[in-house]
């Protein structure tokens, strides 16, 4: 029988390209041609590097969340390309992923029309209660380590922490994590979960300083009267 993994990293790629996106929207001058794309090979690197320093075990496997097509045969490279890094992929069909809204389906609504909110809290949430289910007494304390920046699977990863007595790490982005995260107190120094602020890791991971390009942002957005004078 297989032994039950107790320590994970999961990853929410669907977050991560939405940071990347933003960056490649507000490039500084002298950025790469194509725009800051994520190192998942660093990221690899930078959350083996923090799970060493904070006393967490080696994952016993780094499982990223991919939504795509899966009639496109040139979206199986990005998948491939993680596996070849040493992830384990689970893809999923990114018509599953959206968040329809009441309606959706009846002979009154569009169906053509795609909802515009997409979301991998679902998946993340039962891979969390599989290892809740499967934590035992006298087996290792399970760990993982969550790379999302979204609010929607705080329920499980509270309960993950209160039910088996685990160690839970979010990574992120801080300027880019939902701000329920903060204004909770679910991140303070000392709380049931531990965070890993991926934002002085930037530079390595998508090859740009965010808070230069935030500052860029700041400046180019504006308009009205900032934008004459």
């Amino acid at each position: 029988m297989k032994k039950p993994a107790s320590s994970l990293n999961l990853v929410d790629t669907n977050q991560l390209f939405k940071v990347t996106e933003w960056a490649r929207a507000h490039a500084l001058p002298g950025a790469p041609e194509k725009g800051p794309t994520l190192s998942y090979s660093e990221l690899l690197r930078s959350v083996g590097e923090f799970r060493k320093s904070h006393g967490l075990r080696t994952p016993d496997a780094s499982l990223a969340f991919v939504s795509m097509d899966p009639t496109n045969k040139s979206q199986q490279k990005f998948p491939e390309a993680l596996e070849r890094m040493g992830y384990a992929v689970e893809r999923l069909d990114y018509r599953h992923n959206y968040v329809a809204p009441i309606g959706t389906g009846s002979g009154d609504v569009d169906r053509t029309e795609r909802p515009s909110v997409a979301s991998l809290g679902p998946q993340l949430a039962y891979v969390l209660g599989v290892m809740t289910g499967q934590a035992t007494a006298s087996g290792p304390k399970p760990e993982v380590v969550l790379v999302s920046g979204g609010f929607e699977v705080f329920g499980p990863l509270s309960h993950f922490v209160r039910r088996t007595g685990g160690v839970a790490v979010l990574a992120f982005f801080r300027r880019f994590v939902d701000a329920r995260w903060i204004t909770s107190g679910l991140l303070d120094p000392g709380g049931p979960i531990r965070f890993m602020d991926l934002d002085p890791h930037a530079e390595a991971l998508l090859g740009v300083d965010l808070a230069k390009v935030s500052r860029t942002a700041t400046s180019t957005d504006r308009g009205g009267i900032d934008s004459i004078f």
